[in-house]
């Protein structure tokens, strides 16, 4: 069930981002991850936006992905689960190459898919299926050669936490919050990442819930 619901968040995902700036440095055990990778233009403080710091284990490199949130970036709404409703963000990061995507789960529930946040606090990521909610997972390479890796927080040996400051549930409305943790490769290779960063997304118009 879980893994279908994966697969119906990751739908009418667009491939492309609008990234703001993006810098990467190799970490130094007395630089701050702010100042290794300190972007030249800060995103607007009103509109949705994504900030994420990547500390990656092996390589040592810490990266930025830093930009303006489009709305078609935003997986908000009923199609193929509803009267449940569920909300996710995707988007690919042109340089260097990555995709994230952060699972918030389900908004509303059913008979089938239980409530993954309610309100605002605190929520431990998923575990077991893929993109078990709420997850965060980057697809990408550490920088020092390794091969494309997908990142993830369902991942056993991963651990981490959402932090909801402001929610929402119809659109119009706006979510706001931090994430931070560890993922873990979900593959043969060994490689994990910290993670650390925030968001704000303004929810776009429901889709396929009937107006509701």
């Amino acid at each position: 069930m879980r893994n279908a619901f994966a697969l119906a968040l990751l739908l009418g995902c667009a491939e492309s981002s609008t990234p703001s700036a993006d810098t990467a440095a190799p970490a130094d055990d007395t630089a701050s991850a702010d100042a290794a990778v300190e972007p030249d233009v800060a995103p607007e403080p009103e509109g949705s936006y994504y900030d994420f710091i990547v500390a990656f284990g092996t390589s040592k490199l810490q990266q930025r992905y830093k930009g303006i949130l489009a709305p078609e970036k935003v997986s908000f709404g009923c199609t193929h689960i509803g009267p449940a409703k569920s909300l996710a963000i995707e988007f690919t990061y042109p340089d260097p190459y990555a995709t994230i995507n952060l699972n918030f789960g389900f908004v509303r529930g059913s008979d089938v898919h239980d409530i993954t946040i309610e309100t605002e606090g605190s929520f431990p990521w998923g575990k077991g299926a893929v993109n078990a909610p709420p997850s965060f997972k980057l697809v990408a390479t550490d920088g020092a050669g390794s091969p494309q890796l997908t990142l993830g927080s369902w991942v056993d040996t991963a651990e981490g936490t959402l932090h909801i400051d402001r929610w929402g549930k119809t659109g119009g409305e706006v979510v706001e919050g931090r994430i931070e943790g560890t993922v873990v490769n979900d593959g043969a290779f060994p490689a994990d990442a910290v993670i650390q960063g925030s968001f704000r997304v303004e929810l776009p118009p429901e889709e396929g819930c009937g107006g509701t």
